[in-house]
């Protein structure tokens, strides 16, 4: 059984297009004069893989989001010149120097490696960072 609207439109908070007198048991009516109560868990809650593509789906975003604001900063353009620039024979010449025990800490501290490679180096080191700080992130 449903309510009928009667003629009657009341101000008081009952719904709109019904009358104060309208006291229907219909389901409908019960369901609209409750107040809403959340759910416990969300319904998306016991599906294990859409979780996990959600949140994998939000790193990614986040990593994007770092990712750009990384290369917007200024000065970027010039940085990301030298990484261009910074040939397989550079990196061969820089080890060369620091012998084969060398890390990218003994290439940056290095005097004879060359300065472009150099900043090259300090510019991926510090994107990377930030990726392996979000990575780390809870």
């Amino acid at each position: 059984m449903v309510c009928q609207p009667s003629a009657r439109h009341s101000t008081s908070g009952a719904r709109e297009g019904y009358s104060e007198e309208c006291r229907c048991v219909c389901t409908q009516c019960c369901a609209s004069n409750q107040p809403f109560t959340a759910p416990r868990q969300p319904r998306w809650g016991h599906d294990r893989e859409l979780l996990c593509c959600l949140y994998d789906s939000r790193r990614r975003v986040e990593q994007i989001r770092r990712a750009k604001a990384h290369v917007q900063r200024n000065g970027y353009q010039a940085k990301l010149e030298k990484i261009c620039n910074a040939s397989a024979e550079k990196v061969d010449a820089a080890i060369a120097c620091v012998g084969p025990n060398g890390s990218v800490r003994d290439v940056l501290r290095s005097p004879e490696c060359d300065p472009e490679l150099k900043e090259a180096l300090v510019e991926l080191m510090i994107f990377t960072t930030v990726m392996e700080v979000f990575h780390k992130a809870p």
